[in-house]
């Protein structure tokens, strides 16, 4: 914590390790690039400065880090190690359900003729999107990200339900109509609460 000076106002320093300084931030209240770093701040890395409340309320206004009205708190952008490694976890994780869906949708024909199987694919691409969701939660609870627990549990509750259909009928020739639309039908709800549920 260090003090501002004349105004008597405190400004809150990042908790993040050191690094190089970029040339400009933004305000979060316009938008605006603000110029320069000094040294008091120690914000490292690209950042947004967001408005921190106090008693008084909400401070805010342009300003530069470290010396601009009220209390401060400052949130990196992406663009990171950790960053480029969350990315590349929800391509897997996409990867798995396009692989989960689309071993369904190739078995749409067959599942109206009661012939339908689960594919590899689909064993695969459920595993895929657990191991991905698992590492994701992991990953961004690391970086300090907030995580909707009750939507992953949701998600993950389906994912199980998924996976163990797919895994105990892998090797059937022939599956019924109902579990194989029910592993369809959850599925899509899987990604429409991805999408939706915000």
């Amino acid at each position: 914590m260090y003090g501002s000076g004349a105004t008597g106002l405190t400004v809150t320093v990042c908790d993040r390790d050191p690094g190089l300084r970029p040339p400009t931030s933004h305000c979060v209240m316009t938008d605006a690039a603000v110029p320069g770093h000094p040294e008091v701040a120690e914000c490292y890395g690209a950042h947004i400065c967001e408005p921190a409340r106090s008693r008084e309320g909400l401070h805010g206004g342009r300003h530069m880090c470290g010396a601009g009205v009220g209390a401060l708190r400052c949130a990196r952008l992406g663009s990171g190690p950790m960053d480029v490694l969350i990315h590349l976890f929800v391509g897997l994780h996409i990867v798995g359900i396009a692989a989960l869906l689309g071993g369904f949708l190739t078995q749409m024909k067959a599942m109206g003729r009661g012939t339908a199987r689960f594919v590899p694919a689909m064993l695969h691409g459920a595993l895929t999107m657990l191991v991905t969701g698992v590492a994701l939660v992991g990953l961004n609870q690391a970086d300090h990200h907030s995580v909707d627990t009750i939507k992953i549990g949701v998600k993950l509750a389906l994912l199980i339900v998924i996976l163990g259909l797919v895994y105990v009928k892998r090797d059937e020739e022939k599956v019924e109509k109902l579990p194989f639309a029910l592993a369809g039908a959850l599925t899509t709800a899987n990604i429409f609460i991805a999408v939706l549920w915000t």
